[in-house]
């Protein structure tokens, strides 16, 4: 048993390691990959932590690896790589990087860029940059017009009522404060809940002009 402990730390070690070199190199900017929303929980339950939606548009079999870089190199994240598989795109990848013990809204603003660790394919490293504002509140930040769609009541106990006030929408992924997705039952503006456990959530709302606009529900 403490062979295999040791081994997972020096696993973990090495992972961390060589997410650093990445940091420190520069690369162009990704061209067929693009951030389309991003977002922070001020969470005093499970840490405070950062979120994105990376679209990319390759079509072929792709497994990426995707390294936040903060330029303040003093905030530390558990694990600052997110490894993705996927098969047939375009993908919309789901990204959550966990603080290591710091409070999020002690900053104005985050920037930083997220490394696009090629490694594992044919295509060349690239890099994405971001700037987020920090508004120092107990919620995810809405990415996207909040005019641009109702959703009610909230919080909800069986069903929610999401409502695009300029477009259709397209596609909702729902996710827990684990990163855990799940897929709610839906009868046209009427999304079904009650599958979910108590607690928060995030809903990914895809519309049908392309954009994803991220929302905060209350599961009672």
């Amino acid at each position: 048993m403490k062979n295999f402990t040791l081994y997972i730390f020096m696993l973990f070690s090495w992972h961390i390691s060589v997410s650093q070199n990445f940091c420190d190199s520069t690369f162009s900017i990704c061209d067929s990959i693009t951030i389309d929303t991003d977002g922070f929980y001020d969470d005093s339950i499970y840490g405070d932590r950062i979120f994105f939606t990376i679209q990319t548009n390759h079509h072929s079999l792709y497994a990426p690896s995707f390294i936040v870089c903060p330029t303040d190199e003093s905030i530390l994240f558990e694990d600052p790589s997110y490894g993705f598989f996927g098969i047939n795109g375009p993908s919309a990848v789901h990204i959550m990087y966990y603080f290591e013990e710091f409070d999020i809204t002690g900053l104005p603003e985050l920037s930083g860029r997220i490394i696009n660790d090629n490694s594992n394919n044919e295509f060349p490293h690239c890099e994405l940059p971001f700037n987020m504002v920090i508004n120092g509140t107990d919620a995810i930040t809405d990415a996207g017009n909040d005019q641009d769609i109702l959703m009610f009541p909230n919080p909800a106990a069986i069903t929610i009522n999401i409502i695009p006030m300029h477009t259709a929408v397209k596609n909702v992924k729902t996710y827990d404060v684990t990163g855990k997705g799940y897929t709610l039952p839906a009868n046209g503006s009427v999304y079904n809940i009650d599958i979910l456990p108590t607690g928060m959530y995030v809903l990914f709302i895809e519309l049908e002009n392309s954009e994803i606009i991220a929302k905060k529900m209350m599961k009672e």
